[in-house]
């Protein structure tokens, strides 16, 4: 429960310093749950579709499980006294409290004023240009018709002598099997036909959608969890509605390891669209808690839409490691997110996020280990679309 702790009592709050290092805070259950319910009253007014009978249930539901499961929390409890939904009801909390928020963008950026913000208003407010300018160049990975409610994942435009989407591999095999027979393999990149697509805007209360065609697909190969997409703009004749879209401004991508210091920063943010899926329906009666539905009714069924989660590092890429691990906020859908060091001048991406599991840790790719790899996949790209 120790993770736990450090995240809702604000462990490296100040400097956000990293692994290791700071002091847990002592915890104060009334001011957790004041900051809950602030945050989950200012969305309500400010989100279109929040509000009546299943918001009331579901902010009900957490702040009972959330205060019994807080107090616990504070009194230092094993995790062995907590019940299912009580550790559930955490979970959620770290999202709502402004401990770990995952924030919903909309022009291109976050509300200031926002109260999930939290202990990192200082890094949101400080650095509105830099993240609507890094957010517009992150996409949702879906077919041709496809939405927040049924999309592939996350990518980002990237380059290498081309336009290119980085993403996580997994990805990639998810769109494979849907295009199946109308996709083809030459010379190790795979031509996925005409139905993939990627919007670079996919935000909250957006108007219309950024779509730009996936043409081609090239891995990164070995246990290596990331691939590279070719993408241009779609033609009238393809898409008359969302023809000739404007191509993104590529995100630099850190493929050095830093000399000196640790080679993931003391804070970082993840882009990305979690929530890929199916809402729940309903709420179980006779005791049971569906805590997906709860979420979903707390965020006004804003699943698949572009979120900014920022989180520390919990675990630095061995010498010769691919991978780190955080403590961002994110859910499915999140994957081939890419975590960027917001508080460098040149704000690069420093890893890609592939997995993760609540409370324990996040995984991402770190960029510096797989320099090679990422060259050899951007060329087999060049080579199947020239």
């Amino acid at each position: 429960m120790s993770a736990i702790r450090s995240l809702i009592a604000g462990a490296s709050a100040a400097g956000h310093e990293g692994v290791g290092g700071s002091e847990v805070a002592a915890l104060d259950p009334e001011d957790i749950l004041h900051r809950v319910e602030t945050g989950l009253a200012w969305e309500a007014r400010h989100r279109t579709g929040i509000g009546g009978t299943q918001y009331d249930e579901a902010r009900s539901t957490l702040t009972s499980y959330g205060a019994m499961a807080v107090r616990k929390l504070a009194a230092g409890d094993g995790a062995d006294s907590f019940s299912d939904d009580e550790l559930a009801s955490l979970e959620a909390i770290i999202q709502f409290d402004g401990s770990r928020p995952a924030l919903m963008l909309r022009g291109g950026g976050i509300d200031e004023d926002n109260p999930f913000i939290g202990r990192w208003a200082d890094d949101v407010r400080g650095d509105t240009t830099g993240i609507r300018n890094r957010a517009g160049s992150v996409g949702r990975l879906e077919l041709s018709g496809g939405g927040p409610l049924f999309y592939f994942g996350t990518g980002f435009a990237v380059t290498r002598g081309m336009s290119l989407v980085l993403t996580a591999n997994h990805v990639l095999c998810e769109i494979m099997k849907r295009v199946g027979p109308d996709g083809s393999e030459v010379n190790e990149a795979f031509l996925l036909g005409d139905g993939v697509r990627i919007d670079f805007n996919g935000e909250v209360d957006a108007e219309g959608k950024r779509l730009l065609k996936v043409e081609a697909a090239a891995s990164f190969g070995g246990r290596i969890d990331l691939a590279l997409l070719a993408i241009r703009p779609l033609t009238a004749k393809e898409d008359p509605e969302h023809a000739e879209a404007e191509m993104p401004t590529a995100i630099e991508c850190r493929t050095q390891r830093p000399v000196g210091g640790k080679p993931i920063p003391g804070s970082f943010c993840v882009i990305g669209f979690p929530g890929r899926f199916t809402p729940p329906q309903t709420q179980p009666r006779g005791g049971e808690v569906n805590w997906e539905w709860i979420k979903f009714h707390l965020m006004g069924g804003a699943q698949g839409v572009k979120r900014l989660a920022p989180g520390l590092p919990t675990r630095q890429p061995a010498d010769e490691g691919s991978t780190f691990g955080h403590d961002a906020t994110t859910g499915v859908g999140n994957s081939g997110s890419p975590a960027i060091a917001w508080k460098d001048a040149d704000q690069p991406a420093i890893g890609v996020h592939v997995s993760g599991t609540a409370f324990e840790t996040n995984k991402a790719e770190f960029l510096a280990s797989v320099e090679g790899e990422f060259d050899r996949a951007a060329r087999i790209l060049r080579n199947a679309t020239s």
